[in-house]
């Protein structure tokens, strides 16, 4: 479904249409990209003159395991007076998100931006490869530096060594760092949630907050309505009702939702005061690796409906 861009690392192939079974999910779904690459609404009927509604994100929004017309962006559109152009790629990091948005939002000119941050794969900001992709990236040494790709990427056999050799790098640092990600099965093993890990993950939190308010300026230059979607995790509903002084499975939102809430950015955080997503009816509205099922892009589409209009 995917190849590489020398922009994003990664995107959508043009006028994919197959049949994608999900072994995880024990089903087959219909999977379409449009000619640009994007995950289509499929509604034909819907005039591009409307108002437009861009949503940026990762495999929740791309809609992993539902078809075309099941993700929470294709029925935003069915129900509302709104165009939805379903921007989000399965693996896609808030850096790549930051990147797309200031990419096309001149030629889309939306009136609102959606932007799903799924926050236990906050980290992704961190890689400099993804998907088996080298991507661009942002690094810090006092202020932030954007990393192109360069153009020998075009090239498939250094960016498979470019990968390679970037996910080492990345997995010995953690290594010395005392950090374990992976084949992680259990919640209680990720360092994301450890409060004792706070510290190497704070220069993450630090340029999350940098990408946020570069997305904010981005979409208020251009007139649009910037709304940031936290949606519900799987790690968090399953450990609720454990406590622990030293893991705080809710740990990233609370940064995100800190983030947001000091650079004034709006938002819907689908854990708070949800009669939906609880630790009761996790099966309902979820499959059983987190990503939303058609009950739980319903959810996710009348909230925001409800929000806008």
């Amino acid at each position: 479904m995917y190849e590489f861009d020398s922009k994003y690392g990664f995107w959508g192939t043009p006028f994919f249409d197959q049949l994608i079974y999900y072994p995880e999910f024990d089903k087959s779904v219909r999977v379409i990209h449009d000619r640009f690459g994007n995950r289509s609404t499929l509604n034909q009927s819907v005039c591009d003159l409307r108002s437009r509604a861009l949503f940026l994100g990762g495999s929740h929004t791309w809609g992993a395991g539902v078809n075309n017309n099941e993700t929470y962006p294709a029925l935003f559109e069915a129900q509302s007076n709104f165009k939805a152009v379903n921007l989000a790629h399965c693996s896609m990091g808030l850096d790549q998100m930051a990147l797309v948005l200031k990419n096309k939002i001149d030629a889309l000119k939306p009136d609102y931006v959606f932007l799903e941050m799924h926050p236990w794969v906050v980290h992704r900001i961190l890689r400099k490869s993804a998907i088996g992709f080298p991507k661009p990236y942002f690094s810090s040494t006092g202020s932030y530096t954007f990393h192109k790709l360069p153009r020998i990427m075009k090239i498939n056999l250094f960016r498979n060594i470019t990968s390679k050799y970037r996910e080492f790098v990345k997995a010995y640092e953690e290594y010395l760092a005392d950090i374990r990600l992976d084949s992680i099965s259990d919640a209680f093993k990720d360092p994301i949630f450890h409060l004792w890990k706070m510290r190497y993950y704070e220069p993450m939190y630090n340029l999350a907050e940098y990408l946020f308010t570069s997305i904010r300026e981005e979409t208020a230059k251009h007139g649009a309505k910037l709304i940031v979607i936290l949606g519900p995790t799987l790690q968090e509903l399953r450990n609720i009702n454990k406590k622990s002084e030293l893991i705080n499975f809710s740990l990233p939102r609370n940064k995100l939702v800190e983030i947001l809430k000091k650079n004034n950015i709006e938002f819907i955080d689908f854990l708070e005061n949800s009669d939906h997503f609880n630790s009761k009816n996790i099966e309902e509205i979820m499959f059983a690796d987190g990503h939303l099922n058609e009950a739980g892009h319903k959810v996710i589409a009348a909230r925001i409906i409800d929000k806008v209009l």
